[in-house]
Parts: structure tokens; sequence; C-alpha cells
């Protein structure tokens, strides 16, 4: 099986996103032999052939009794995070740290800002349940002068985002431009940001709580599933509300 680099990392950190629940300490599920598969798959792709080995049979493992299955569940995971460790460095640098570990904070905050970075003119950043750590922890990575537009829920957005949002004028009345509006509830079906009407990268989870309690990736949107996003999203802007 060909792969190329960047979709084998971004397939191997899709399934560290979906690692079973209860691998490890229930017998594995028809579910889970399908997970395992596709893992064993893309571990061959990596070419690794003694983590192949270690995953085989570590799988086998995982109907044996408890102890042994707890030991394999860990072996499985690692085998894992080696393979994407792997992945990562061959992919292209664009889509590098794509994928946050739980917990991981400062990745998250740079995964986030290497996306916000690239800006030349706006971002448009639609989630939500977005409250004020879209301001305080990633918006002032953009440079100065871009743009920044945050679309939330009418009925998620949390209520720290509108005081955030104007000490943040107050503050930064030219150089950094910010409009927020609150989309009509349920209409917001993703997490994304769209940089300078071009690219659109989606978000796994909301970002006021990004990669905290398990892990989250930040994937950019291939160009024709950009290009729908961007068009319905910009919709949805023109006919949202001002917080």
């Amino acid at each position: 099986m060909t792969v190329d680099p960047e979709s084998l990392y971004v397939q191997l950190g899709r399934l560290a996103e979906a690692i079973p629940l209860g691998l490890g300490q229930d017998y594995p599920t028809p579910a889970t032999f399908a997970w395992l598969g596709k893992l064993s798959a893309l571990v061959e792709v990596v070419g690794n052939i003694g983590d192949s080995a270690t995953l085989s049979v570590a799988t086998d493992n995982l109907s044996e009794e408890s102890l042994q299955r707890l030991k394999a569940s860990n072996q499985i995971v690692a085998v894992l995070y080696r393979a994407l460790a792997r992945a990562e460095l061959k992919a292209p640098a664009s889509v590098q740290g794509a994928f946050i570990f739980a917990a991981h904070a400062f990745d998250a905050f740079a995964a986030v800002g290497k996306v916000l970075t690239g800006a030349k003119q706006d971002i448009l950043i639609v989630d939500p349940y977005l409250d004020e750590k879209v301001l305080t922890d990633f918006a002032p990575q953009a440079p100065e002068q871009v743009s920044l537009r945050l679309l939330a829920d009418a009925n998620d957005v949390k209520p720290s985002l509108k005081p955030a949002a104007e000490r943040w004028r107050t503050q930064y009345p030219a150089v950094r431009r910010l409009e927020a509006k609150l989309a009509a509830a349920r209409d917001l079906h993703d997490r994304l940001i769209i940089v300078d009407g071009a690219d659109a990268w989606i978000l796994t989870q909301s970002l006021n709580a990004f990669a905290a309690r398990s892990p989250a990736s930040i994937v950019k949107s291939g160009p024709d599933q950009a290009a729908r996003k961007i068009r319905h999203y910009e919709s949805v802007w023109t006919s949202a509300s001002a917080l």
C-alpha cells in the first residue's frame, strides 16, 4: 500500500484521537479490531518491522487475561505514538504539529499559532463555544493589522467572551481590529479557522478546552472542502448578529 507522507501522518493522528475506550481493560469488540486493523496497515507503511511484530503480538494478547491485556494495550499505544512521530518527520512542514496529545497546553498554543501567524489580511474563527481564551491564549499570535472575526453560537457562547472582546477593542482600537458575532442556535456545525478567505483549518475540539482532556488536531482542509466551508460560513457571518 502506498500512502503519501501527509496522508499517513493525518491517518495515524486520527487513530491517536480515536483510541478505543477500554483498550486493555475489556475484551476487544469488533470496533476495536477494526481500529487495530487500520493501525496495523499504517504501521506497515511506516516501515518499522519491529513495531509491526510488536503490534501483532500485542493484538493477540488483548484476548488473554487482564494483566496481559493491560500490558498489551500499553504496547499498542506506544507503537502508535512511535509511528506517528516517524510519520510527522516525513510530513510536510506545514502540517507537522497538527496532532496534540492531551494536556499538552503549549503544543496546542503552538499549533493554533502556526495557523494564525500565516494570515496576511483576515482571520475568521468559527467555534460555537468560544470564550475569553480565544483572545487571551491564541489571538495575540496573529500579526498586527490582520482583522480578526469571531463567530460563535448564540446559545453556546460563553459569557466571558463579550467582556474580553470589549477589553480587546479598548486596548487595540486600530492595530488589531476585532469583530464578534453570534450565529443562530445550532447553525454552526464545525470548529475551524479560515485564513485570508482562502484556507480552512478544521479543529476537532473547541478552543476553550483544546487538547485539555483528550488528543486534538488542527488539519488543513483540501481545496474543494475548504471552498465549500468558506462560502457557507461567510454566508452565516453575514446574517449573524453582533455580540
